[in-house]
């Protein structure tokens, strides 16, 4: 389960950063944290899969407990990086993708674009986090 779970959050978060950095230049201010976020994330989520497997190979129960809490923070984390990335990305929120595609938060826009990437993140780690409990549990309970 993790490793599916991480498969897909690591397609998304590839694919969030190849159209930011499609069209943005990230070496300015304003954009650094993009990539900053992503690098962290992919990084955190190769941690989580490595501990994973881990806890399964010396059936440590409280390593497994540890990993349910480090998901729900990556929820947390990767919830919060929607409002970051729209301050980091909108400079102009009330005007349309005609105007400006990168700085605009309209429709149309690149935020609008990348948006919904952003939002699927967070629900496939809670929705992994969900899974991941009933297992724990079965673990805990076939580990002693």
């Amino acid at each position: 389960m993790s490793f599916s779970e991480a498969v897909v959050v690591l397609a998304i978060i590839s694919i969030v950063f190849s159209l930011v950095a499609e069209h943005v230049d990230l070496n300015l201010t304003n954009y650094k944290t993009i990539p900053c976020y992503l690098a962290l994330f992919v990084l955190a989520e190769i941690f989580e899969l490595l501990m994973a497997f881990d806890a399964l190979r010396l059936r440590n129960v409280i390593q497994l407990a540890g990993i349910l809490m480090f998901h729900v923070a990556l929820v947390v984390f990767s919830t919060i990086q929607i409002h970051e990335t729209k301050v980091a990305l909108v400079r102009s929120p009330n005007c349309d993708g005609s105007v400006d595609y990168v700085r605009c938060g309209g429709p149309g826009t690149l935020y609008r674009k990348v948006e919904h990437l952003l939002i699927a993140v967070p629900v496939v780690i809670a929705a992994s986090w969900i899974v991941m409990i009933f297992f724990v549990r079965a673990l805990y309970y076939e580990f002693g």
